[in-house]
């Protein structure tokens, strides 16, 4: 089996979980990194922050099975490379039957708990943030833990030059509808923003019950923001994997978690959401 990562952290994440599970299966597992490494990808490679090691796939095997388009080049690729059959996904519903058979190419987000609830604590343990490294970090962080502490994500930025797929979904009413819900179920809630344009999300909310994070370093924000929504006690995400996994690693039993009802404009989604999340 080889697995294509792609995208952002988040979506790292998904397809690292995927693996993970795979080999949990028994199954040989190998993973297609080549974009990353070539630079093709815009995104940056980020599971080594982790200490994560994978397993890679030759690499001129992956751009043979990764380039088919057609049905001729198909046909080619089946005589040529017979052992692999390449999936690609085009929906975000969970394919139970992925499973079941041998030696696929996986081109795909995988973004549902349902590929891997089982092994949970497996990747709790793995997906282990390395040590805070400035002090306003650990500011952030002591606040956060001793605090009725709920995290918002605001994805702006990059979402904002495809607002055909991502836009109209996570609005400012969105965000004041989850607020309000929270602070009916959460006694002295304190709401601390995580965005990639914290400029302009500072435009969206006012008063003391609010805390814009920072980033003192921009190569570290991805995982130090990840880190910090992981430990509020509750969290308001937007329609993102990155905020996704904010809320999963967040390990509070009783955590509330607020997600959009709509994940994508150009795609039907089903099993993003996890059991226990409102959805509104």
């Amino acid at each position: 089996m080889i697995i294509k990562f792609q995208g952002g952290l988040g979506n790292q994440m998904f397809q690292y979980a995927l693996y993970r599970k795979l080999q949990y299966l028994g199954k040989e597992v190998y993973a297609d990194i080549y974009t990353y490494l070539d630079g093709k990808e815009k995104k940056e490679f980020e599971l080594y922050k982790f200490g994560i090691n994978l397993r890679l796939a030759e690499k001129r095997y992956c751009e043979r099975l990764s380039g088919i388009s057609s049905n001729y080049i198909k046909k080619i690729r089946y005589m040529l490379f017979p052992v692999h059959t390449y999936l690609k996904e085009t929906d975000l519903y969970y394919k139970k039957d992925i499973f079941d058979k041998l030696n696929l190419y996986l081109n795909g987000y995988w973004q549902s708990e349902k590929y891997f609830f089982d092994i949970r604590e497996v990747l709790i343990d793995e997906f282990k943030f390395p040590s805070m490294e400035s002090e306003l970090g650990e500011k952030y962080k002591n606040e956060i833990l001793f605090t009725n502490s709920v995290s918002i994500h605001i994805r702006l930025g990059d979402y904002l030059d495809h607002p055909d797929i991502y836009g109209g979904i996570c609005t400012r009413d969105y965000y004041y509808r989850a607020i309000e819900y929270i602070k009916k179920q959460i006694v002295n809630a304190h709401f601390y923003v995580f965005s990639n344009d914290i400029i302009a999300a500072k435009d969206m909310f006012q008063g003391t019950e609010f805390t814009f994070i920072e980033c003192e370093n921009i190569r570290q924000q991805g995982l130090r923001d990840l880190e910090l929504m992981s430990l509020c006690k509750h969290n308001i995400i937007a329609n993102s994997s990155y905020s996704w996994w904010g809320a999963w690693l967040n390990e509070n039993r009783e955590k509330c978690v607020i997600a959009p009802r709509k994940w994508l404009n150009d795609i039907k989604v089903e099993d993003i959401w996890c059991q226990g999340w409102t959805v509104i």
